[in-house]
């Protein structure tokens, strides 16, 4: 199982569609969560595929923020710690820099997005 994450006004085909499985996704909504509270408070469902999301102003300030993150190589301390803390490898969830990364392109063209 995965959350299938579609754009709601594409500017571009970075901006259709996002993708994670179940295993990277939640690591990813934790993170934004925790780096930008403020605007992941407008998105109730992180980690359900109820067609929750964000619109166009609050995707874009979250793309800003994330970039951010990972141009102050905060993101890849986040990752060391979070990848440090799994105790059991076989049923770890999995996070990285490109990951985040390739979120934050899909943010910035996506035109505010669902979670489904």
């Amino acid at each position: 199982m995965g959350m299938d994450v579609y754009g709601r006004s594409p500017k571009s085909p970075e901006g259709e569609y996002f993708r994670n499985n179940l295993w990277w996704w939640r690591p990813l909504a934790q993170y934004i969560c925790e780096v930008a509270p403020e605007i992941a408070k407008n998105c109730e469902y992180w980690q359900s595929n109820q067609g929750d999301g964000l619109n166009d102003e609050d995707s874009l300030a979250l793309a800003c923020v994330l970039q951010k993150q990972i141009d102050s190589g905060q993101t890849a301390a986040w990752v060391e710690h979070h990848d440090s803390a799994q105790e059991d490898p076989e049923w770890s969830y999995f996070a990285s820099v490109d990951n985040v990364q390739n979120f934050v392109v899909f943010l910035r063209e996506c035109g505010g997005f669902a979670i489904c």
